[in-house]
């Protein structure tokens, strides 16, 4: 699915699929840094990457916050466990709204699941790469490694390709929905 990204935007793939892959894989990478990560106290994201099938999967478990407003009307909010990351920006004039990586995950991964179930953008009848989406609501809150109260678990398998480039190796998701990203 065709996705604009913003100028300067951090993440440039320009479908949702690979926007979401780009997302994973460098939270992955950051879950796995000294610096980004020097407890080793987060780990969202579990997956495995297999090149002879070319299908990178796993699942997450993304910390949230649920608060019920004045009204009764439900926030969520996803709070970022991650202090020291690269500044995140969804650049200007692109089809992003997050404000961080993680919200920026949430997001594609959300936006995905959503339109893979719509035959408008999933014309080859592909079977869901996003399933088994659950919110779960915990019994006691965590403060650690951010505040929540709540888990938004999903998992996902991407299939991917590598080609070779003067930089070396590159991998992106494949597309598997049509059209272009609704605004």
């Amino acid at each position: 699915m065709d996705f604009t990204p913003g100028t300067d935007a951090t993440i440039q793939a320009t479908t949702l699929e690979n926007q979401c892959y780009s997302i994973l894989r460098s939270i992955q990478s950051f879950e796995q840094s000294a610096t980004y990560n020097p407890g080793n106290e987060i780990n969202m994201i579990t997956s495995s990457s297999n090149d002879d099938t070319q299908i990178f999967s796993g699942n997450c478990n993304i910390y949230t916050s649920y608060d019920l407003q004045a009204g009764g009307q439900g926030i969520y909010t996803i709070p970022n466990p991650y202090t020291s990351l690269p500044v995140w920006s969804e650049g200007t004039g692109g089809q992003g709204t997050a404000t961080s990586w993680v919200e920026g995950l949430v997001e594609r991964f959300l936006a995905l699941a959503l339109h893979e179930r719509d035959s408008t953008y999933n014309v080859s009848n592909v079977d869901p790469k996003i399933t088994s989406i659950t919110w779960t609501l915990l019994d006691s809150f965590p403060q650690l490694p951010v505040a929540h109260n709540c888990i938004l678990s999903f998992e996902f398998a991407f299939d991917y390709t590598i080609t070779d480039s003067s930089n070396g190796a590159v991998a992106k998701a494949l597309s598997y929905l049509q059209g272009a990203y609704p605004v």
